[in-house]
C-alpha cells in the first residue's frame, strides 16, 4: 500500500544488521525470543552460544516455539532427553528449539541433531 502522506525527505533506509545484534538473549521473555527467531530468519539467522564443558559452539537457530511452564533452572539452561527435543530456559517458560545449525554442520531439526550430539546436564546456551 503507498504510503503517499509521508514526505519523501522523512524516510530513512533500515539500518544494517550486524552479527552481534542476532546474539539471543536468553533473559528475554519467550515470546520475543521466539518472534526474534522468526524475524531473522533464515537469513542473517539468530544465534547463540553452546557451552559444552570448555567447548563453545556457535549455534544458529531457525525455528522454535515458547512454551509457558514455571522453571526454578538458571536462565540458558538446556533440557533435552537426548532424544526428540531440546528446550531452553528463559523468563516465563521454556523455548522448544525445532530447527538449528551447529557450526560447520548443515541445518537440521533437533531430532537428527541429537542423533549424533549428546548433551549433558552441564551444558547450557551462554548468555548475551
Amino acid at each position: 500500500i503507498a504510503q503517499s502522506h509521508i514526505p519523501d525527505s522523512e524516510l530513512k533506509p533500515a539500518p544494517k544488521i550486524f552479527k552481534e545484534d542476532c546474539l539471543i538473549d536468553w533473559s528475554m521473555k519467550g515470546e520475543r525470543i521466539v518472534n526474534f527467531v522468526r524475524g531473522l530468519a533464515p537469513y542473517p539467522a539468530a544465534w547463540s552460544i553452546l557451552k559444552r564443558g570448555e567447548e563453545e559452539l556457535s549455534v544458529k537457530i531457525f525455528k522454535a516455539r515458547f512454551e509457558e511452564k514455571a522453571h526454578s533452572a538458571a536462565v540458558g539452561t538446556i533440557y533435552t532427553d537426548n532424544k526428540t527435543y531440546i528446550k531452553v530456559a528463559c523468563q516465563e517458560g521454556l523455548v522448544a528449539i525445532e530447527e538449528l545449525q551447529v557450526a560447520g554442520k548443515k541445518r537440521m531439526a533437533v531430532r537428527d541433531l541429537l542423533l549424533g550430539l549428546t548433551l549433558n546436564n552441564s551444558d547450557h546456551f551462554k548468555l548475551k
